[in-house]
């Protein structure tokens, strides 16, 4: 092996690509709550939708399992789903579990408190949109695959292409006329230059039962995603 790697050896070089820190889009965040279905919401929504009668810890075992619904970690939610959930699932037959979650949902407004993008105040629902996740449903910053970016172009390049294309690409979605689809950019680094997200606390009457054991203390998951998009 030695006299194979001395004849022919590895070489590994890091190519500079020489970017002004403008020419690349500020990573996609996303954040999705840990408690994703408001409990009292969740019970008009179901006892507005059945006529079967059921007990409420039927539909709190239910709502357990959606908490737990993430890819591709599906085998957590097995202990709730075969629980006796058999008979009470029949009587959801009406029920839209997209619609039901969005419905439910904590709220923009009921999430964030305060947010700064390059040392500028914004309304946190200006700056973040839906956007659907391994997680569930989330809201994102940055990001041309949210909800309200679906329309937008997957036109960039990758870092590894050269640094002409990269320059072409940013140029032309300067030049675009949809605003909503050019990803946002800094000129600097270090505190205060980037994102700053500020949470409210969820409102703890709205808990589900067992949630501290489900799914822990109230809190929020923060996902940074550097976004590479090739030519298309």
């Amino acid at each position: 092996m030695w006299l194979k790697f001395n004849s022919s050896p590895t070489v590994t070089a890091v190519k500079d690509t020489h970017l002004a820190l403008y020419s690349l889009p500020f990573p996609a965040v996303n954040i999705c709550p840990m408690d994703k279905i408001k409990r009292t919401e969740a019970h008009e929504y179901v006892a507005a939708r059945t006529n079967d009668s059921y007990h409420e810890s039927e539909l709190d075992n239910f709502l357990n399992v959606l908490t737990l619904f993430q890819h591709p970690l599906y085998s957590r939610m097995l202990s709730y789903l075969n629980n006796g959930m058999e008979g009470f699932l029949a009587k959801l037959t009406n029920i839209n579990i997209t619609d039901f979650m969005l419905k439910v949902m904590p709220t923009c407004d009921e999430i964030f408190n305060a947010c700064f993008w390059i040392g500028h105040s914004y309304n946190c629902c200006d700056l973040f949109s839906l956007q659907r996740s391994e997680e569930g449903f989330c809201y994102s910053f940055n990001s041309l695959t949210s909800v309200k970016n679906l329309p937008c172009p997957m036109h960039f390049s990758t870092l590894e292409n050269d640094i002409d294309t990269v320059q072409s690409d940013f140029d032309s979605v300067l030049n675009a006329t949809d605003f909503e689809c050019k990803l946002r950019r800094n000129t600097a680094a270090g505190s205060t230059s980037g994102l700053q997200i500020f949470f409210k606390r969820f409102n703890h009457s709205e808990r589900l039962i067992n949630a501290s054991k489900i799914t822990g203390q109230m809190a929020v998951r923060v996902r940074t995603l550097i976004q590479h998009y090739d030519n298309a």
